[in-house]
């Protein structure tokens, strides 16, 4: 459908160049953090975090953490290391290691969540 003028009429697109839509890609503090959000295209950029993420995160450091807070400085700990995307960022070998690194953390986390205490506790 061709742009409208001021008074309803149809204007002619023709000569008019088209422009490319950036995606935005939300990154630090955001008002509400969505489960889809995706990742920062460059791995050095801060992950998407809303108050909830800081509030929950500042009451585990006081040792307050109520459980669903708990599961929820997981998630996002998850999330904000990108254990779900792929590391790779074309023509760029730096940030590409850089979003590994970031990756490898997450990935330590989840192993932790796998072990078995009571498997530690009979080898101990």
């Amino acid at each position: 459908m061709a742009p409208r003028t001021a008074k309803g009429r149809a204007q002619s697109t023709k000569g008019m160049k088209a422009v490319k839509q950036r995606i935005p890609f939300p990154t630090g503090f955001v008002e509400k953090r969505e489960a889809w959000f995706p990742l920062a295209p460059q791995p050095h950029m801060p992950a998407a975090y809303d108050m909830t993420d800081v509030l929950a995160i500042k009451r585990m450091a006081e040792g307050k953490a109520q459980p669903h807070e708990q599961q929820a400085i997981l998630r996002w700990l998850i999330y904000a290391t990108g254990c779900d995307a792929n590391p790779y960022v074309p023509g760029d070998t730096h940030a590409t290691a850089y979003a590994s690194g970031k990756q490898w953390i997450g990935q330590q986390i989840i192993t932790l969540l796998k072990v078995n205490p009571q498997v530690l506790n009979a080898t101990a």
